[in-house]
Formats: structure tokens, C-alpha cells, sequence
């Protein structure tokens, strides 16, 4: 590649993840709306869309149009190395890829719920999460990780592997079982592997590339092992609601606590530095903190029996 192309493709990058980030802070916006009307349909009788497609589109365009879109956005921002080692065209592929199928899901999710485009649209959402981890690990050695690449290369592990739940509800559906305690949890699982894997390991690892610059990272390893231990084992918590037995309680709430182990070693080790700054950083260790607590709770079965029977719980948790 000559000098010149190289200097292209690398501006080209740069204005592509400030596109990336902005039009992420867009799409939160169209959530947020969409979130109001949710909020407003006791008082709309005639409204020509059915609740259930309009929360389908909802949560699918928070996770495919907000989520997924300011993660990579990050990961361009806080790893140049990957960002220029990976080539222009991918960098651009994914980008298309997320957009459209999040668009997608925006537009035909509130007018056919779960039906061919809709679903065809939120299966290419999968395909571009698989298609970044692939270009990041092709890239990507294991020699001399630092925390925040471990964080970011098991976080895309995790965020692949959540696409097993979707795809294997397709023999259920086929068979008339969508509705079964099977069916649920593999959604779950779905849903478990996004947030506590996928979702928290790439901001841990923008977190703590964030940190090792300033040369404030401690304990960072010890934390690593302790949220990738915990993070399989605590898949236990989203089945709970069926009550599968008393061991499946044990091994979730034995998993929350090793997170929360790993959370303490995280503020032990930044509340020095922040102390006096960094006010959003505290705020979000705050949240999520109250996330692990909340998870914690739900491994006694008296709160996950609450959490399932009253739906506003569980719809707080995830926000």
C-alpha cells in the first residue's frame, strides 16, 4: 500500500468513527422516543400499531441502533492499533451492516412483530457483531495481552456466542414450542451473554485502555479472571424463573458474588484517582454496581418469583 492510500484509508477511518459515535447518539434519541410512545399507549385506544411489535422494535433498535453501534465506535477510538491494522473495508462493511439491519429493525418490527423481515434484519445484526470479532481476532495475539485487549477479545467471544440462543429457536418455533420454558431460555441466554458479556466486557475494556494510558490500572488482571469466571456460571440467574432447582440458585448466586468480588477490586483500585473528577465515571460505576446487586438478589428464589410475576422489575433491570 503507498503512502498516499495509506493516508486515506487512515482518514477515512478517523471521520468514519466520529460518524459512527454521532449517529449512535441519533439513534438513542429514536429510542427514547419510541420508549415515550411505549409509555403513552394507555391513552392512544386507536393507535393503528400492536404494543407488543412496538417494544420489539424498541429493544431491537437499542441494542442494534445505540449499543452495538457506539461500541465499535469506541473500540475505533480507544484502539487505533486495531483500528489501523483492521483494512477501510471492513471498517466500512460493519458499519453498513449495523446501520441497515438496525434500520431495519426500526422500520418493520412495529408494523409485522416477529415475522421473515423483521427477523432477516435482526439476523444481520448478528452477522455484523460476528463479522467485527472476526476482523479483531484476525488481528488480535495473544502474547503480552494487557487487560483492556482481554476484556475486548472475550467480550467479542461472548457476543458470538449469544447468537447460539437465537438460532436455536428456530427447530422450537418450527415445531409449535414457542412458547415453552426451553424456548425462554434461550432467549435468555441470548440476552444474558449480550449484556454480561458482550456489552460489559468491551466497555470494561474501553475502561481500562482508558485507564492504562493515565497509568492508573490496578488489579486489572485479578478483575479479568474474576468477571470471565463468573460470566458462564451466571446464566443460571435467567433461568430461574421457571424453577429449575435449588443448585441452579446456588451456582447463579455464587457467580453474582464473584462479580461483585471483581467490582470492589475495580473501585479499589480507580477510587483514588477519580475521587475528585471523572463524575460520569463514578455515576456509571454506581449503575453498575446496582446491576450486579440486583443480579445478586435474584439468585433467592423469593426475588426471582417477584421479578417474574412483575414484568416492571425486570424492565428496569435492563434499562
Amino acid at each position: 500500500m503507498s503512502g498516499n492510500e495509506e493516508k486515506r484509508q487512515a482518514t477515512g477511518k478517523e471521520v468514519l468513527q466520529k460518524q459512527i459515535i454521532q449517529l449512535a447518539f441519533v439513534n438513542l434519541f429514536l429510542v427514547a422516543l419510541l420508549g415515550l410512545l411505549l409509555r403513552s399507549f394507555p391513552f392512544l385506544e386507536q393507535f393503528p400499531l400492536a404494543f407488543r411489535n412496538v417494544l420489539h422494535g424498541h429493544s431491537h433498535f437499542a441494542f442494534g441502533g445505540w449499543v452495538l453501534p457506539v461500541l465499535v465506535g469506541l473500540v475505533m477510538k480507544y484502539f487505533p492499533e486495531i483500528k489501523k491494522q483492521v483494512a477501510f473495508r471492513h471498517w466500512r462493511n460493519i458499519t453498513v451492516l449495523v446501520f441497515v439491519s438496525a434500520y431495519g429493525m426500526l422500520l418493520f418490527f412495529p408494523f409485522y412483530g416477529y415475522k421473515g423481515i423483521p427477523i432477516f434484519f435482526s439476523t444481520l445484526s448478528i452477522v455484523a457483531t460476528t463479522y467485527l470479532s472476526i476482523v479483531i481476532w484476525k488481528v488480535s495475539s495473544p502474547a503480552g495481552f494487557v487487560t483492556s485487549r482481554r476484556f475486548l477479545t472475550w467480550g467479542l467471544v461472548y457476543g458470538t456466542i449469544s447468537a447460539i440462543g437465537p438460532f436455536s429457536t428456530v427447530p422450537l418455533i418450527i415445531n409449535g414450542q414457542q412458547g415453552s420454558n426451553f424456548y425462554f431460555d434461550l432467549i435468555y441466554f441470548y440476552l444474558h451473554f449480550q449484556y454480561n458479556g458482550f456489552f460489559t466486557f468491551l466497555v470494561l475494556a474501553v475502561l481500562f485502555r482508558w485507564l492504562e494510558k493515565k497509568g492508573m490500572a490496578k488489579n486489572g488482571r485479578t478483575i479479568f479472571y474474576l468477571m470471565n469466571l463468573a460470566c458462564v456460571p451466571a446464566y443460571a440467574l435467567s433461568v430461574l424463573w421457571h424453577q429449575p432447582g435449588i443448585a441452579w440458585n446456588i451456582v447463579g448466586g455464587i457467580a453474582s458474588v464473584v462479580q461483585l468480588v471483581g467490582a470492589i477490586y475495580l473501585w479499589k483500585g480507580v477510587r483514588g484517582r477519580i475521587k475528585n473528577t471523572h463524575f460520569v465515571l463514578r455515576l456509571s460505576f454506581f449503575f453498575f454496581s446496582l446491576k450486579l446487586l440486583l443480579q445478586a438478589a435474584g439468585s433467592f428464589p423469593f426475588v426471582a418469583t417477584m421479578a417474574y410475576e412483575n414484568r416492571n422489575f425486570v424492565i428496569a433491570y435492563l434499562h
